[in-house]
């Protein structure tokens, strides 16, 4: 007997209609659809919807996502091709990755987790004063709208918008970008660095700032008083994504932000010396 799949359905312009057509599919090949936590979730929608369904189910259940948005950069099916999904289901070929988790902690108030990242802002759109330490050390105090911290998966998001790099899902690093930073002789903050994800880190929202402090997982509003202390850690593998087969990473990303290759520019030289002939 087939396994049962959960399907959790998006906001996406569109996602209701893939996830019907998803629905008979699966039905039609004798797999049970429940409306239930299962041990596989199919999210259609954008990666938001991925990353609402993990807030919805956590850990209980592996991930596969069908894009009914625009960029779904952790989806790995198009719409047209659940047909090849429904196969894959039957025949046990698809493949898990596991990717890590961002772990947000407040010393007595709740522990959080992030597929993709924590930003750490001040409320009612104050400047956020916040010092960050890294092992042990207060690496920089910073003045601006807030800091990012993010996974190498969530790197590819509001990160990279920001100006931060993009760290393949290999890398076991956590990155730290700072949004519109302001620049002066007291306060001089990098603008984005990475550090190996076994260091402690931590942001702690300064007195200054006015306001209380608010924290942001993955999208998920969480306010925080003044002084609060923001620890941080990383855990490998903690989210089970599911694919057709090995992730070839950088061919995912090129075609998702930059598109199909152009054509390569002509020779230096040849051209001209052949128009010049011409002529």
């Amino acid at each position: 007997m087939n396994e049962p799949v959960t399907i959790f359905l998006g906001r996406s312009v569109g996602a209701r209609s893939v996830a019907d057509t998803l629905t008979r599919a699966l039905e039609a090949a004798g797999i049970p659809v429940s409306q239930e936590a299962t041990p596989t979730t199919i999210t259609v929608g954008g990666d938001g919807a991925m990353l609402e369904a993990f807030r919805t189910y956590g850990r209980e259940t592996r991930y596969l996502g069908i894009n009914a948005g625009r960029l779904g950069f952790l989806q790995e099916v198009e719409a047209g091709q659940i047909g090849n999904l429904v196969q894959a289901l039957q025949n046990g070929d698809l493949h898990e990755h596991r990717l890590p988790l961002l772990i947000a902690t407040l010393p007595g108030g709740g522990t959080y987790e992030a597929l993709n990242e924590v930003v750490i802002r001040a409320a009612r759109s104050k400047t956020a004063y916040l010092e960050v330490v890294l092992e042990g050390q207060v690496l920089e105090h910073f003045a601006g709208d807030g800091l990012i911290v993010c996974t190498p998966t969530g790197s590819t998001g509001h990160n990279y918008a920001a100006g931060g790099t993009i760290l393949p899902p290999v890398s076991s690093l956590y990155q730290v970008t700072a949004l519109a930073p302001i620049r002066s002789m007291a306060y001089q903050g990098l603008h984005s660095f990475c550090a190996p994800a076994n260091l402690p880190l931590s942001v702690r929202i300064l007195a200054a700032t006015r306001a209380s402090g608010l924290m942001v997982i993955d999208g998920l509003e969480q306010e925080i008083e003044l002084g609060s202390q923001v620890l941080f850690h990383m855990e490998p593998g903690a989210f089970r994504l599911l694919r057709f087969g090995p992730s070839n990473y950088w061919e995912r990303l090129r075609n998702k932000f930059l598109g199909p290759l152009a054509t390569p520019l002509q020779q230096p030289g040849r051209g001209a010396a052949t128009r010049q002939e011409e002529s």
